[in-house]
């Protein structure tokens, strides 16, 4: 199915003309998707026709979707990808979110993009941006909108409270290399006193130290079963599933090395001391910075921190190779803190749609958050007596 339309551009001499494409013309949109990405340049690793392509493989019949293009003349000027929300569809009250590019997944196999963005001629963002939150024009039955984990000096100037968006910022947490290079300082000056301290006695107690920075797909499946097998042992001991229990996130991020790593946009390192594996890191490349996406250490020991040292011996890896940043993406964490020397804002940008299914939905959501705590209130608080988390 192919539908099209067009819009008011300001930029150029014809006016943009958009299509919405169903699954069966995939390969001929991936081909287009390439080919514009040979003209713009370097973009955002998880918004490549690579990765792309990887998640429809292993998403693509769990989680309905659109592809995008839009057109000025005969020049293809942007295309993207549209996702509905698979959780939101199967909730009490049904309703659709729809997300531009690859999300929507279960839970459980949630990839959760970051540094997300779209294929799109600079000067073309706005207008599209604006195309894709009409719904009178995309026709594709939505009651909202989502643009997932945008850097927010990547946000167009659109997206804002006063334009009808609601904003959720999380931090992500960074070190600057580039400026340590430029300042020719040590990597270790930049940090705190306690964690200098602390990279410097784990040094000592770990030994000799090796890291090994995987460029070829055969060497970096190796090194990423080392860290499955970390990372599931961590989170099992914790009584939780880790993500590599999800067998189509496991499939996808072999596939994902296969296709990434040959091209420089991942590796995988490992991290060894005294000849034994203390922790791996799965990094993605993106314009510039390594985002570390998902690892795995070894248990803590006394004193001794293997992640400390595996993300300090990445991170002096990534600034001896040219990267200007170590960034460790969403999510604050103690750990995260003592590592960086700045944060970068990123954005999930909500536009909701006029109908009635959301602010039902929310009003349901808010009485049982007025009924839990009238419950946990009302429990007797004697500490003799018997109480159940409410959950």
């Amino acid at each position: 199915m192919m539908t099209t339309a067009e819009t008011g551009g300001t930029v150029g001499r014809w006016p943009l003309r958009w299509e919405v494409r169903d699954h069966s013309h995939r390969g001929e949109v991936l081909s287009l998707w390439k080919s514009l990405e040979q003209s713009l340049g370097p973009i955002a690793v998880m918004c490549t026709a690579a990765w792309t392509e990887c998640w429809l493989n292993h998403f693509g019949e769990v989680v309905p979707h659109q592809f995008g293009l839009v057109w000025r003349g005969e020049q293809l000027r942007s295309v993207f990808l549209l996702c509905l929300d698979v959780a939101d569809r199967q909730s009490l009250i049904p309703f659709n979110t729809w997300h531009l590019g690859t999300a929507g997944e279960p839970d459980r196999d949630s990839v959760c993009v970051e540094y997300n963005d779209w294929p799109c001629f600079p000067e073309d963002r706005v207008a599209v941006l604006e195309l894709l939150v009409s719904s009178q024009a995309l026709n594709l039955g939505g009651d909202r909108f989502i643009l997932d984990g945008c850097a927010s000096v990547d946000l167009p100037d659109c997206v804002t409270t006063e334009r009808g968006w609601r904003l959720t910022r999380k931090i992500a947490n960074y070190c600057d290399l580039r400026t340590v290079r430029e300042n020719r300082s040590e990597l270790i000056a930049g940090f705190g006193d306690s964690t200098r301290k602390g990279i410097r006695q784990n040094l000592r107690d770990c030994g000799p130290v090796e890291v090994e920075w995987t460029d070829t797909a055969a060497a970096a499946h190796t090194v990423f079963d080392d860290l499955i097998t970390l990372h599931q042992q961590r989170w099992t001991a914790e009584g939780q599933p880790g993500c590599y229990a999800s067998r189509r996130f496991t499939a996808f991020h072999r596939e994902l090395i296969d296709r990434l790593v040959p091209a420089g946009r991942m590796t995988i390192v490992r991290v060894k001391a005294n000849g034994m594996t203390i922790g791996c890191s799965q990094l993605l490349l993106d314009r510039g910075r390594a985002l570390v996406y998902q690892g795995g250490r070894i248990a803590n020991t006394g004193k001794k921190s293997p992640g400390l040292i595996t993300d300090y011996l990445c991170m002096l890896e990534c600034l001896n190779r040219g990267y200007d940043a170590y960034d460790f993406m969403a999510g604050d964490s103690i750990h995260k803190r003592r590592l960086s020397t700045d944060t970068m804002p990123l954005v999930w940008a909500e536009y909701r749609w006029p109908g009635w299914r959301l602010p039902l939905y929310d009003a349901l959501r808010s009485c049982k958050r007025t009924a839990k705590r009238w419950l946990i209130r009302s429990l007797p608080t004697d500490s003799n007596s018997s109480t159940e988390k409410v959950s």
